[in-house]
């Protein structure tokens, strides 16, 4: 009998150890931190081709029509989220004689170049002057190619005919510059 009251008393002691333990035992703590992405726009422009663009009269026909010259994914566009481009030139072209040909004669037109799948993103030719709108997207994109026409139509109906003057060539220039801005 008395093994079975140690027995008793060992189940009570154990049992009342057991329940210390339990209310000694500590709730779980925890801790939380707030997670971030935090996105920053992000536009590059590059003019893939760094030589001179040049728009050459040297036929009867190129005086009396103009010229124009299409360079194959000439501009090339990094941007997060929609995006403008506009160009424009620093003023008229001008040969250094003090002759001048209108920046307004030459219109810039943009088309979608190699692998570029951008919708409804070129704003139709546009008149050098500026800045002008020529490229507008609403959606970014990695590697935009585009396409870019300089095109001297207007400079056709012998227009520039008595602007050539003895010594060579007559070269006139403009610097033209591609802005690109997130919208």
């Amino acid at each position: 009998m008395k093994t079975k009251k140690n027995f008793v008393l060992l189940l009570v002691i154990v049992s009342s150890f057991l329940n210390i333990i339990e209310i000694k035992a500590e709730e779980p703590k925890s801790a939380t931190v707030k997670l971030n992405i935090v996105l920053n726009p992000i536009q590059t422009i590059i003019v893939n081709t760094q030589q001179d663009v040049d728009l050459v009269y040297n036929t009867i026909d190129n005086y009396e029509e103009g010229v124009f010259k299409t360079i194959k994914d000439h501009l090339k566009i990094f941007s997060t989220g929609g995006f403008e481009v506009k160009v424009k030139s620093d003023g008229d072209l001008s040969n250094g004689d003090g002759s001048n040909i209108k920046s307004s004669d030459i219109k810039i037109l943009a088309e979608n170049g190699t692998n570029n799948k951008v919708e409804n993103s070129v704003a139709g030719p546009v008149v050098l002057g500026g800045p002008e709108t020529l490229i507008n997207s609403d959606s970014g994109g990695r590697d935009l190619m585009y396409d870019i026409t300089y095109n001297n139509e207007s400079g056709g109906e012998d227009k520039y005919i008595n602007l050539y003057k003895n010594g060579g060539t007559n070269t006139y220039s403009t610097q033209i510059t591609y802005t690109i801005a997130a919208k």
